[in-house]
Formats: C-alpha cells, structure tokens, sequence
C-alpha cells in the first residue's frame, strides 16, 4: 500500500453528470486507481458519519486528492482547492497525520546527541553544545533551559521514540507578512496549520478573503498550501460583545477543524496562536521530540509593537525592562479533550472565563490521575531567550488603519472611531516616535542586534529587503 503524508477528502455538490468511481484519473505518481480508490471506499463511512453528524444532507460525492511522499497526486474529475466553506456546503476538506521518519539524533560512541545542537566534530566524551542549545544530548534550546525549574515539581525529560505531530491554528486578517514568515519558518515542523479567516471584520463589515487570494497569488503561501487546512467563518454572532466574538471566532475554528484531522494520537500537539504570534522552530522540534514535560504549556514570546524596533514596556512609567508576553498556547489532542471538552478557546483564556473555572479544574484533576506525565501550566521562554515573536500592529501603515476600523464595537477605546487617529500621517508619526494612541510612550528600542536570532523571525532576517518596514526605524 502507498504511503500517505496528506490525505484531503472533498464534499462537492452534485454536477450535472456524475462520473463513477472508476473515471477519476490520478496522475502524477505510480498509483493505480484500484488503490485510490479502496482508500477513498475505506474513508467513506466515516466522512458520511462525521457529516451527517454535523447536520450536512443533501445530494453529495466524493472527491479524492492525495498527497503521496513528496509527489502530488491529483484527482481530476473538477479539480480542488484546500477551502472549507460549511453554509455553503460546497467543500469540506479532511488531513491525514503521519510519522515522522526524519534522524534528529545520532550516536557518537556511547553518546545520543541531538544534531542540530551538537558541534559534531568537537563532541567524543561528551556531546559538545552549539549556543542556545543545552542538556546531555544538547537538545533544549535555551528557551526551554531557562524555564525548566520553574515548575511546581522536578520535570524529567526524555527522548521520544516517535515524534509528536503538530497541528498549529490561528485565525487570519490580512497578517500576510508575519503568515509568510510563519509558514517559511515553521514548515519541517508544524505538520497542519489551520487557518480560519472570515469574509467579515470583527466590527462587520464585509471583507475580502486573503488568505484565499493569496493561496493563488503569493508564490510563499502558495507553495505551503499542502499543509494548510483553510476555514471560511461566513457569518457572525449577532453581538457588541468582543468578547462573545473572539470566542466564537476560535471555537468555531477548533470545530471544524480538529475533527477532520485524521490518525491524530491522544499526545500528538495543537498549538493555538494568534496571527501576530510566532514560536521559534526550536521550541517546537524539542516539544515534538521530548517527553515528560507538564502540559498545557505557555510560550514566553518577545512583544514588539508596530515593528521589531520597538519593544513593549514592562512599566510605562519607570521601566526599562522589556515586557514578555505569555498566553498559553499548547496542549496535547487528548487534554483538549478530556479538559476543554474540544474547545481550543478555554486553552488560552481560561482565567477569563470565571463560571467555567470550576468544571474546568474538576477535568484537570480526574486528567492528572489518568495520564502519567505531569499536568499543570509551564512557561517557556524569558525575556533573554524567548520562545517566539509577538509583533503587535506590526503591518503596513494602510493595513494598521483597516485593523483600527475593523476592531469590534467593544474593543474600547476604539481608535478606528476617531478621524485623526486614522489618518495616515499621524499613524506613520507613531511608529517612528513609539507613542501609542492615548498619547503615552509606552515603547523602548530594541537592544538586541539585528544579526541576532532574537531580534526577529529567521525568514524576515533572510528577507531584510523585503520587510524593512519591520525591521528598521524610519528616524525623524
């Protein structure tokens, strides 16, 4: 039997002419279709469930389009796309995890050490650590070292014989350079990102879909495409309350995501992010191939605002410490279960949700007796090694004025509803003097070096030309 690294299963309308099973030509790889198609028979009862379950009836078939090691294999009866529309009932799209079969360690005599953080040709007694790296085997990033006795109990970390899967998800507005920058970056190591974007604005107004323009525009996004899982919220709670919207915005997404994530394992990874936020590569491999670390877990990311120049103060008024920003972030696919009851949105902002509290606790003890690694929240990353990025408002200038009217009603106050607050000039005037809104100067420069892995996201230090607008500060 082949070997499957995506397997997307589409529910189209009924076309004028059915074509049977047997007409669907697959090319591209050497597959016959007596194997797609015993494949497609072997998923069929579980999608017809799954869609039947959810309230989807009506005169439906099925397409098949598969992802065969490296080579692409299309089904070419009406083509495909990685989109979810659920009104409008056009396409709804399944993935498959797979394994991981690539070598992250390797044996130096009696040593196992990790290769990406090892200096090789000086390790023989021990393994020999690059910079930011640490541990016997040299595979916890400094991130991870930093924070490793901040728990309530000693963590004992081991080397997993077959590494977690990660399914990554954020809900998407027009961030197209910090997307860019995420999937260029995170792209061995995420598995599945899940993208929910909506033809409406937070304040709702229509909006245009860009992530779907830009799946067939922007060469970078385009070629990740096989790994993203494209979800269109095409409605919006009838509300003022933000908080009601935010909520809505990533249950929504968790629902119709996670469920159509086939061969998940209950310790395989979802990690909830918002556009703005992107962890570091590093602290993802050591979270896919280690164990015995307490989850859920909370990334400690660098807060930067309109650029990676300007850093977020601890105190607006007397510090010079930069702030870190910490919101958890990462469970595992059985505690999102168990715990949340499959709502990604509790994960993060349970401490937000008071009248949940209780219950949510009460899951958490019966989960800590049925698991045997430890449960409780951990915090990864610090000031000086952070776990990742958190750019806030950092877009172009006309894109900060669409986010400034496209706040929702309760996000007070509302700068999109003051005419001099969006005027393009006084925006641009913010970002070269670090003042906010209000009038404040709430920002301090940023001391690392722009050479330095900590000053910004891997791809957008690659491409300084490209994103200069985040990277460098316009002075006056």
């Amino acid at each position: 039997m082949f070997k499957l690294s995506v397997l997307q299963v589409f529910i189209m309308k009924k076309p004028n002419r059915v074509r049977k099973e047997s007409e669907y030509k697959v090319r591209g790889a050497s597959v016959s279709n007596i194997e797609v198609l015993r494949e497609l028979r072997a998923m069929k009862k579980i999608i017809r469930e799954r869609h039947l379950r959810l309230g989807y009836y009506g005169d439906m078939i099925f397409a098949v389009v598969l992802a065969i090691s490296i080579t692409e294999v299309f089904a070419t009866a009406y083509g495909y796309t990685n989109f979810y529309d659920s009104d409008k009932k056009d396409i709804a799209i399944l993935f498959r995890l797979v394994d991981d079969e690539r070598q992250y360690f390797t044996a130096i005599g009696n040593l196992t050490c990790f290769i990406e953080g090892t200096k090789l040709n000086e390790s023989n007694v021990n393994c020999v650590c690059k910079n930011d790296y640490k541990g016997n085997d040299c595979g916890i990033p400094s991130s991870v070292f930093d924070t490793i006795n901040n728990f309530y109990k000693p963590i004992n970390l081991t080397r997993r014989i077959r590494p977690r899967r990660i399914i990554n998800a954020l809900n998407f507005n027009h961030e197209t350079d910090l997307l860019e920058s995420r999937l260029c970056d995170l792209e061995d190591v995420v598995d599945i990102f899940v993208i929910c974007e909506s033809n409406f604005t937070a304040y709702g107004d229509p909006k245009r879909l860009l992530l779907k323009e830009a799946l067939n525009s922007n060469r970078v996004i385009e070629r990740h495409s096989k790994k993203i899982m494209h979800i269109l919220l095409d409605k919006m709670p009838s509300t003022d309350s933000g908080w009601i919207i935010n909520r809505y915005f990533r249950v929504y997404m968790g629902h119709k995501s996670i469920p159509y994530i086939m061969n998940k394992r209950d310790d395989d990874l979802v990690i909830l992010n918002d556009a703005d936020e992107i962890p570091t590569r590093e602290v993802l491999l050591f979270l896919k191939l280690y164990k015995g670390y307490p989850t859920p877990v909370k990334l400690g990311m660098k807060l930067s605002i309109f650029g990676f120049f300007w850093r977020k103060k601890q105190d607006v008024v007397s510090s010079n410490q930069p702030e870190l920003t910490s919101m958890g972030s990462v469970t595992t696919v059985k505690m999102l279960n168990d715990v949340f009851n499959g709502d990604i949105f509790m994960m993060r902002y349970i401490r937000n949700s008071p009248s949940e509290m209780p219950q949510i606790l009460k899951a958490i003890s019966q989960y800590r007796k049925k698991v045997g690694e430890p449960v409780g929240w951990w915090n990864i990353g610090t000031i000086k090694h952070p776990a990742g990025f958190h750019c806030s408002w950092c877009l172009r200038t006309e894109s900060i004025r669409q986010k400034m009217l496209a706040a929702h009603k309760d996000d007070k106050p509302r700068w999109g509803d003051f005419p001099n607050k969006t005027d393009l000039n006084y925006i641009i005037n913010l970002i070269k003097t670090g003042e906010w809104f209000d009038g404040t100067k709430p920002l301090m420069r940023s001391y690392e070096k722009i050479e330095g892995i900590n000053y910004a996201p891997r791809y957008i230090l690659q491409n300084r030309e490209k994103f200069q607008y985040l990277l460098y500060l316009e002075e006056k």
